[in-house]
């Protein structure tokens, strides 16, 4: 590959890594939005999260837009994501006069005297923010494999290792170094439904649990498990629900730590 043609590659999957934290904001963001918060402070949020949405769809000088048409293609989503560039180009990042942006005379609207200007305050309706996090999320997945059909080209690709833990107990440790993990029917928190997998993080963590005794620790290339992430904005560690085979494939885990029950 001739230097030429690696730099194109490495600007273009610097626009999708930084297309992925977008969308890793826009949805932590839309989270956070269900929160009661005053309108002044929504407003102020909301303007953030409306422009980093946009972000990588609108051409600008340091060349970070995302080159090609990126829009959803299922009706909903490209409804929803419309929407929010409309809001972007007009109310949130520009000065247009529109219904969601305008100052009005309120002793005019009160009918007393006097001469009282005050802007008109416009909230995304809370409804929407549900359709907001899974725009989010469907685009951050997208921008995601994008980025690794990129970064699989460039010369001196790599996997990048993820380290993961599982704590369990010292009968399951052993058991799982001498026969491989095994899948556990797994409870989805909030939806209801179960899936088949082994949960684990990016950091030991710990646990007030005397059963789970024993730490056991894998490092696989993350374009291997992307796939199973659960994405969780509010969370300060990274999970996954990752089949057991796929574990398998780069055991056996080595163990960090025993402690007594």
């Amino acid at each position: 590959m001739d230097e030429a043609e690696q730099a194109r590659i490495e600007r273009e999957l610097g626009r999708f890594v930084h297309a992925v934290r977008d969308m890793k904001d826009v949805a932590g963001g839309a989270l956070f939005l269900r929160e009661s918060l005053s309108d002044r402070v929504r407003s102020l949020l909301e303007t953030g999260l409306v422009v980093t949405y946009a972000r990588p769809f609108k051409k600008n000088d340091d060349g970070h837009a995302l080159k090609g048409d990126w829009a959803p293609e299922e009706d909903d989503l490209l409804l929803g994501h419309c929407k929010l560039i409309r809001l972007r180009d007009k109310v949130y990042a520009h000065t247009d006069r529109t219904p969601e942006r305008e100052a009005v005379n309120v002793t005019r609207i009160l009918g007393i005297g006097g001469n009282r200007w005050s802007a008109r305050r416009w909230l995304l309706p809370t409804e929407w923010l549900d359709g907001i996090v899974k725009l989010a999320e469907y685009q951050r997945a997208r921008f995601e494999l994008e980025q690794h059909r990129l970064e699989i080209q460039l010369p001196d690709w790599e996997p990048a290792p993820v380290p993961l833990y599982y704590r369990t107990s010292a009968a399951e440790a052993q058991a799982i170094l001498d026969h491989g993990f095994t899948d556990n029917a797994c409870g989805m928190l909030g939806t209801g439904e179960t899936k088949a997998g082994v949960y684990a993080h990016d950091e030991p963590g710990d646990t007030a649990d005397a059963a789970t005794t024993v730490l056991l620790h894998l490092s696989i290339p993350e374009a291997r498990i992307r796939l199973y992430e659960l994405v969780d904005y509010s969370a300060s560690v990274r999970e996954w629900l990752i089949p057991a085979d796929v574990l398998n494939e780069y055991g056996p885990p080595v163990v960090l730590a025993e402690r007594a029950g």
